[in-house]
């Protein structure tokens, strides 16, 4: 009997994440017209987030601006531009890339994404609409569990992706704490490419939050709307009642079988009166690039209504 080893492992693990985080990052906000504490999604006493200008590194004269559309019970139909959006119903998200030619992910949840209630697997599929001779094509469809794991519905605590699986942990207030990647087993145990599984290759640790509600409060299922989630930032803003200061990205080296940091991302925020981001600005350093001392600059300036 045979097992992968350790590259190996990784770099199917690699190959499996790489297809489920294909979404770019997508940042909203919100406030409250009232006092409470605890403002549910889809409440009537809340604003929602209407646009979102978002640039990087110091092109602040050519913001790429992001609509929101509301139906009359405050659930997220619509969002992003002209050639990147989504639409969206309780029970799934249609993504849509326009350029030469049309991607199309189209993501069907089991059970009801606003509430979150029964959502115990998501099926994806990409589909291409080309602009010249070449016929429409449609990829596999692929099945993933994503239970929801409490009576609140407000906590993911794993996705299963087929060859790997991502665990989330969260403090007492809702926040994400950590989130880790890990290898499942797969393959016959008499074949040459079984995999035991249980390898885990890349963790995320979030550092700290502030003490506001985080963008996405007023947003019933955002969790579910965003994916897939692509990057550090995204997990935290989409299943974290409030907003991360640091995330440090570990990845395996399969050379000294030891955690290296592969990325810091440090934020700064701007708020409301009522405690809500207005702006965030986003600080992401690479320490293994050959430029170390380079940083990836991002600006999210936010506006809202009730």
């Amino acid at each position: 009997m045979k097992t992968l080893n350790l590259k190996n492992r990784i770099a199917r693990a690699v190959v499996s994440i790489t297809a489920i985080l294909a979404m770019g990052v997508t940042f909203t906000s919100c406030k409250k017209s009232t006092g409470s504490q605890n403002p549910q999604p889809g409440g009537s006493d809340l604003l929602y987030p209407t646009t979102v200008s978002f640039y990087e590194g110091n092109n602040s004269a050519y913001p790429e601006v992001r609509e929101f559309k509301y139906d009359g019970d405050h659930l997220l139909t619509f969002m992003g531009t002209k050639y990147r959006y989504a639409k969206i119903n309780a029970s799934s998200v249609d993504k849509i890339y326009i350029d030469r030619d049309t991607l199309v992910i189209s993501n069907i949840f089991d059970g009801n994404i606003y509430t979150g209630k029964n959502v115990n697997n998501v099926s994806s599929t990409s589909r291409w609409r080309y602009s010249g001779s070449l016929p429409p094509y449609n990829g596999p469809e692929n099945k993933y569990n994503l239970p929801p794991t409490d009576p609140s519905y407000t906590k993911i605590l794993h996705f299963n992706m087929g060859k790997a699986s991502h665990f989330f942990s969260y403090d007492d207030n809702g926040n994400l704490t950590s989130s880790k990647f890990v290898t499942n087993s797969w393959g016959s145990p008499n074949s040459s490419q079984f995999d035991p599984g249980g390898l885990e290759y890349a963790r995320l640790t979030y550092k700290g939050y502030d003490d506001k509600l985080s963008p996405y409060s007023s947003i019933a299922g955002y969790r579910f709307i965003a994916f897939q989630w692509a990057y550090p930032q995204e997990f935290s803003f989409a299943m974290s009642k409030h907003n991360p200061t640091q995330i440090i990205e570990e990845s395996l080296d399969t050379n000294t079988r030891t955690f290296k940091v592969t990325s810091q991302v440090d934020f700064t925020y701007t708020y409301n009166d009522q405690g809500y981001p207005t702006q965030v600005k986003i600080k992401t350093v690479y320490p293994n690039s050959s430029t170390p001392s380079d940083a990836f600059y991002q600006t999210y300036n936010i506006t809202s209504s009730n």
